[in-house]
């Protein structure tokens, strides 16, 4: 299941985190907790550029003092694919903003991710800028904003994805790249070869052009007629074609394999859920999702896009939708990139590497979205070449996990030194 759509217990784990991190009154602050999701929000709420920017460049925002002001907190996740250069830009934004040269302008900053997994991207021209900078790496951790900075550090040691313990253990290794070539052999004879029948499983790619060239073929081998869906634009929503949640030219037939992309208000299915299609009609797709009997209507649904303005007089920051995209909640999912996966959990997964994992974490993040080696198959045998760790980060994780608060999700956390 997807960790937007988290079983109760992991809910309830998550908000006895929050406590023991903000404390036990956090749901009662008159001040705001903010939450931007990952990168691109982040860069949404502040406006900053999506590519490098000049701290002359950064300027405050109009009439959003208030807003800037009055905040407390902000949560940042999957902070593995934050580059520095924009942690950085952050904080010169809401020292700008917030008219406070405190670190952050003096908002706490809560950034939640594992940064062993998927890097951040970064073009090559803007790796050569970024050096010519003095970042030393292009990572979180090498952001100037933290250098000077006291950090607590919580490791959240509970495994909720997986339950059997010998797998849990070769993922652990894979992540920190020790016993690679033992785990290696082991994955190979349990997975390498044909998924289990009568299961279609999910394919998992280390490029687009082979996930698409997946689909492409896939849908194109299906006999009946193709069935197409436009999504249509409100107000100010600018986000560019490729990043669009679904695409504007949605193209289906029955029998289709699809992975819904939002959550259903009646929580019939979370964004993650995979299914096939039973039969389109007129702005409307109906689906069978896997392990379910029943068939499922799916309409078009809105993505909001969202600016938050202070309001004076509830003493408090409100959303304001400025702009909204609607389109049929789902995606042609015979295949999806491992970036485009990170964060799910899957009950039945294939991956195909192709020429081999090329960047760090890049197989761990793709075997880890599986519940168990029982879902898992591999279209190529593993390589321990395909096992790749950046050592920068190694050595940042493992300092940081000997300082670390340990919580298990079971209450207060744990001191370990």
């Amino acid at each position: 299941m997807p960790e937007n759509g988290l079983p109760r217990q992991i809910k309830q784990a998550c908000k006895r985190f929050f406590r023991t991190i903000l404390g036990p009154n956090v749901e009662n602050r008159s001040r705001p907790i903010l939450r931007l999701g990952n990168q691109a929000p982040a860069q949404r709420f502040l406006r900053l550029p999506p590519h490098i920017v000049s701290p002359e460049e950064i300027v405050p925002i109009p009439g959003r003092l208030h807003l800037f002001q009055n905040l407390e907190r902000i949560i940042i996740d999957e902070m593995s694919m934050v580059r520095a250069d924009l942690l950085d830009a952050i904080d010169v934004s809401l020292k700008a903003n917030r008219r406070n040269q405190l670190p952050f302008g003096g908002v706490k900053i809560i950034l939640i991710g594992d940064l062993l997994q998927l890097p951040p991207v970064v073009p090559r021209e803007e790796e050569e800028i970024l050096t010519d900078r003095g970042y030393e790496t292009p990572f979180i951790v090498s952001a100037k904003a933290l250098q000077h900075l006291r950090v607590r550090f919580v490791e959240l040691s509970k495994v909720y994805r997986q339950d059997d313990e010998e797998f849990i253990q070769m993922l652990a290794y894979l992540r920190v790249g020790s016993e690679v070539e033992g785990v290696v052999t082991s994955i190979n004879e349990k997975c390498y070869g044909p998924h289990r029948q009568p299961i279609t499983p999910i394919i998992l790619t280390a490029t687009n052009a082979r996930a698409d060239s997946y689909n492409q073929r896939k849908l194109s081998s299906l006999p009946g007629p193709l069935s197409s869906y436009t999504g249509a634009f409100q107000g100010n929503f600018n986000l560019n074609e490729d990043k669009l949640p679904v695409p504007l030219r949605l193209e289906l037939k029955a029998r289709a394999r699809i992975v819904l992309v939002k959550n259903d208000s009646g929580k019939r299915w979370v964004n993650g859920s995979l299914g096939t299609v039973a039969r389109t009609g007129q702005g409307s797709v109906w689906v069978y999702l896997d392990g379910r009997d029943e068939e499922f209507e799916i309409k078009r649904e809105k993505w909001e896009r969202v600016e938050y303005r202070w309001n004076q007089t509830e003493n408090r920051i409100v959303p304001e939708v400025v702009g909204s995209y609607s389109q049929i909640p789902l995606k042609t999912a015979w295949a999806m990139t491992i970036h485009k996966a990170q964060g799910l959990t899957l009950e039945n997964v294939r991956i195909d590497l192709g020429n081999g994992a090329f960047a760090s974490g890049q197989a761990f993040v793709a075997l880890s979205r599986v519940r168990s080696l029982k879902g898992l198959s591999l279209a190529s045998r593993l390589t321990v070449a395909d096992v790749r760790v950046d050592p920068t980060l190694l050595d940042v994780v493992e300092a940081i996990a000997r300082q670390a608060t340990k919580w298990t999700g079971q209450g207060d956390s744990n001191q370990q030194n």
